[in-house]
C-alpha cells in the first residue's frame, strides 16, 4: 500500500520563467525549478523544494493552469521521511500557487 503526501504551492516561478526554462532546455543538463511549500501540522513550516519537471499539460486550455509531474532533486524538512521522491501536481502559474503529490510506500 502506498500512501500520498499532499504539499501546497505557495510560492513559484513566473509564467515565462516557467515556460521558457521548460521549453527551452537543453534536453542533456535539465535545470531544476524552485518552489515553495507549506508544511508542518499546521502548514506554518515552509520548505524550498527543487525539481525536474518531466511533464507538463495543460490543465484548462487558458495557458496559465498546469498539470505537472517529475521529482524533486532537493528536499526541505518537510519531505525528509519520504523514499521516494517522484510526484504528480498542478500548478498555476498567473496565481503563483498549486499542490504537489509524493508517492511513498
Amino acid at each position: 500500500m502506498s500512501n500520498v503526501l499532499r504539499y501546497e504551492i505557495v510560492s513559484g516561478p513566473s509564467l515565462f520563467e516557467f515556460a521558457t526554462r521548460y521549453f527551452d532546455r537543453n534536453l542533456q543538463t535539465k535545470a531544476p525549478f524552485k518552489f515553495t511549500i507549506q508544511s508542518g501540522v499546521k502548514r506554518s513550516m515552509r520548505d524550498d523544494v527543487f525539481v525536474i519537471l518531466n511533464d507538463i499539460a495543460y490543465e484548462d486550455g487558458t495557458g496559465t493552469r498546469w498539470n505537472i509531474s517529475g521529482f524533486a532533486v532537493n528536499v526541505g524538512q518537510a519531505l525528509v521521511t519520504s523514499n521516494f521522491h517522484n510526484f504528480s501536481g498542478f500548478y498555476d502559474s498567473s496565481r503563483r500557487k498549486g499542490f504537489f503529490e509524493f508517492k511513498v510506500s
